[in-house]
């Protein structure tokens, strides 16, 4: 039996030891893995000025259309656990909303990370939807406490609290939601009604105060201007016909009051925290004054919605409802860093290489290797490159020269391994061999190259 140790300092974990005087191998001899030493360099990536831009158009050659975006500058991964796929989300968000019009509406970005270790980028639309003729209502308490007729006028029963909601978040790229006030009282001891969002889905939530709300609206009667939260309040009486909006642009959520002709009146605009955020109607009514309206349009996000595509209703009912393209248009998406794009797995950084890609409602940009974050392994391959072993591996459907593997992760950058019963591999030699070079590979169980620092230490045994 004979007792190889073998060392290399490069990075991709390539041993390629010349001896200096002939190692001869008998016909069938074995080889075991004895153990091995290998400190892995963990991947890491500084984001600047210099490598923080992504950019997309969603319209085609219009030039207008090009949407600039910059990664937070900070080193990933993140002690304080932000990823920098969150931070791509929230980049490509932001800067969705140019004009409120066209193929913005309803658009919303995601990355996130598919198949275990994969990086996908996705581009969605959630097209606009008219709500005030479907079966939209969730009714609290008894069946009474809500009426709703064959118009799709919403309203409340006499002193009794109800209420209305969606179970879908509004989209988060640029998501809309509209309410048109049918009829107010002008009696001021009358009831109330608030529109706001929760920020947990309420077909699991109960809600009876004003309390669990956010960005919210409060409409008491025609003399009383609508009463926001304490960020501020709405000038502008709230009468039949008049129309309240809120959308959603990334971190912003943005109230406006519209009155019947469609003139918008007044605007509020407040800095959001939260990841989701659900829409919700609370009446409270009294025999003096019943609120009614008519929920019009609701554009919600297409990656929680199912399905998210629908056919867009007849949008004239209210002529300040924004424009929505959901015609396919020409689409590119590019990552300016090259490293950048290399740490997040893909092997270009525009997608597509030139021109445009034709997409209506969803595109997938998947990487093709592993977002380097997530390639720390469960296991390691020691794989022979220039002795034939007879090794096979099922994932690959085919023999490979496997010496061993080693079933330790690199959480803690360090692989140290010892194997206290090696096992021997046959080797594929009929007849004798002069071995003056031996190579071999440290791969990841992916067959992925592994990137080390350092000096990595391999014994071998030959028998």
């Amino acid at each position: 039996m004979k007792l190889l140790r073998l060392t290399t300092n490069k990075s991709d974990c390539v041993f390629n030891e010349t001896l200096n005087e002939d190692l001869i191998l008998q016909p069938n001899s074995k080889i075991a893995l004895k153990n091995i030493s290998i400190q892995s360099n963990k991947s890491k990536i500084q984001i600047t000025g210099v490598n923080d831009t992504i950019r997309y158009k969603l319209k085609g050659n219009n030039d207008a259309s090009l949407v600039v975006c910059h990664l937070s500058h900070r080193n990933y991964p993140d002690p304080h656990g932000n990823d920098i796929l969150e931070d791509i989300t929230l980049a490509l968000n932001k800067q969705v909303y140019k004009d409120g019009t066209g193929k913005e509406v309803g658009s919303q970005w995601n990355a996130s990370i598919e198949n275990g270790k994969q990086t996908q980028i996705e581009y969605r639309q959630s097209p606009v939807k008219d709500i005030s003729d479907s079966v939209y209502a969730e009714k609290y308490g008894i069946s009474s406490n809500i009426n709703r007729n064959n118009t799709g006028v919403y309203s409340v029963t006499d002193n009794n609290k109800g209420f209305v909601y969606n179970r879908y978040d509004v989209c988060r790229g640029f998501g809309i939601f509209r309410m048109k006030i049918n009829s107010m009282s002008t009696d001021i001891t009358g009831g109330e009604l608030v529109f706001g969002f929760l920020n947990k889905n309420p077909a699991t939530a109960i809600v009876e105060s004003e309390n669990n709300f956010l960005y919210f609206a409060k409409i008491k009667n025609t003399s009383t201007p609508i009463q926001l939260n304490s960020n501020g309040t709405l000038t502008g009486n709230p009468i039949a016909n008049y129309t309240l909006e809120w959308s959603v642009q990334h971190n912003l959520v943005i109230i406006k009051l519209y009155n019947a002709l469609g003139n918008e009146l007044d605007r509020k605009q407040y800095i959001m925290q939260e990841d989701e955020l659900y829409p919700y109607i609370l009446w409270k009514a009294s025999a003096e004054t019943k609120p009614t309206i008519k929920l019009v349009k609701f554009c919600g996000n297409p990656f929680h919605m199912d399905p998210y595509t629908a056919s867009v209703t007849d949008e004239n009912q209210l002529g300040v409802i924004p424009s929505q393209d959901t015609k396919a248009s020409k689409m590119f998406l590019q990552i300016d860093s090259i490293e950048l794009a290399t740490f997040l797995g893909y092997t270009t950084n525009r997608f597509p290489d030139n021109g445009g890609i034709l997409i209506k409602s969803n595109w997938v940009i998947p990487s093709t290797s592993s977002y380097l974050k997530y390639s720390l392994a469960d296991s390691f391959i020691v794989e022979m490159l220039n002795l034939s072993l007879d090794s096979y591996d099922t994932s690959q459907n085919q023999r490979k020269n496997i010496l061993a593997t080693i079933p330790q992760d690199d959480d803690d950058e360090k692989v140290l391994y010892n194997e206290p019963y090696p096992i021997f591999i046959d080797l594929r030699n009929n007849k004798k061999i002069t071995l003056r070079n031996i190579q071999l590979r440290i791969l990841r169980e992916d067959y992925s190259p592994l990137e080390i620092q350092g000096q990595a230490t391999m014994t071998l045994l030959l028998d």
